[in-house]
C-alpha cells in the first residue's frame, strides 16, 4: 500500500494504514475539537451567571396610588385634549406632545400624592374647563394666573407643559 497523503497525515511519518485508521483518527480529532467548544461554552455560560449575579437586581417599582375621585376630572380633561391633539398626527408637533405627556404624569403624580395647593388647584381646574371647552384665551389667562400666583419650585416642572397644550391645541383646533 502506498503511504498516505492525506491532510491529517502530514508533516507526521508517513505510513501506510487503512481506511478504518484514517476514519478512527478523524472522529478522534472532531471529538477532541467538540469536547473544547463546549468547555469555552460552559465557561462563558459560567462568567455570564457571574456577571449576573454581581449586578444588583432593581426592585420592581411600587404601585403608585390611584388619582383620588376629586382630581380626576382635571387629569381626565388634560389626558383628553393631549390625546385629540396626538390624533392629529402632525410630526411638527410629536416630540412637544410626547414633553407634555412627561409633564402631565408629573402633574398627575403631584396631584395623586395631594402635593398640589388649593389655589393653585382652583387655577388648574378653571384652566381645563376653558381647555375642554376651546376657549384658548381664557385657558392662557388662568395659566397666566398660576404663573403668576403660584410658588415656581412648585408647579414649573409642569406649567410650561400646559402652556405648549394650550397653543397646540389652539393650533390644532383640538
Amino acid at each position: 500500500m502506498p503511504p498516505c497523503r492525506c491532510s491529517l497525515c502530514e508533516g507526521a511519518e508517513r505510513a501506510t494504514h487503512t481506511i478504518a485508521v484514517h476514519m478512527r483518527n478523524e472522529i478522534k480529532i472532531r471529538f477532541v475539537k467538540m469536547q473544547k467548544e463546549r468547555q469555552q461554552e460552559q465557561q462563558q455560560e459560567q462568567q455570564q451567571q457571574q456577571q449576573q449575579a454581581q449586578q444588583p437586581t432593581q426592585p420592581p417599582a411600587p404601585e403608585k396610588p390611584p388619582v383620588p375621585p376629586e382630581h380626576q376630572p382635571l387629569v381626565q380633561g388634560f389626558e383628553h385634549t393631549l390625546k385629540a391633539c396626538l390624533a392629529n398626527n402632525n410630526p411638527s408637533y410629536t416630540k412637544k406632545l410626547e414633553d407634555v405627556s412627561k409633564r402631565l404624569d408629573i402633574l398627575t403624580d403631584k396631584l395623586r400624592y395631594h402635593e398640589v395647593e388649593v389655589p393653585v388647584l382652583q387655577n388648574l381646574q378653571g384652566l381645563c374647563q376653558y381647555l375642554s371647552a376651546r376657549d384658548y384665551q381664557s385657558a392662557l389667562y388662568y395659566h397666566q394666573q398660576l404663573v403668576s400666583t403660584s410658588n415656581p419650585d412648585q408647579t414649573a416642572q409642569y406649567l410650561n407643559g400646559l402652556k405648549v397644550l394650550i397653543n397646540i391645541a389652539k393650533a390644532l383646533n383640538c
